[in-house]
């Protein structure tokens, strides 16, 4: 049973869906990036895991330096 609110009370924020876009962004590559690294490491391709990996990493730290750059442009 949902709870009842009234008009004067505003409903509690479970999350912000900005946050929730972030992390999708940043933790979808890293998650990918270390899934490729076993598979690839599995399959006995160890260098290609590595540069998956690094890829990932690199794709995360672009990402956490262009939303950055963005905010502190945009003032958000």
């Amino acid at each position: 049973m949902e709870p009842v609110y009234t008009l004067d009370q505003a409903k509690p924020a479970i999350y912000s869906p900005r946050v929730v876009r972030v992390f999708s962004v940043l933790f979808s590559g890293l998650a990918g990036g270390i899934l490729a690294f076993h598979s690839l490491r599995d399959a006995g391709q160890p260098a290609a895991a590595r540069q998956a990996l690094w890829a990932s990493i690199g794709y995360t730290a672009l990402t956490v330096l262009l939303v950055n750059l963005i905010s502190t442009k945009t003032g958000g």
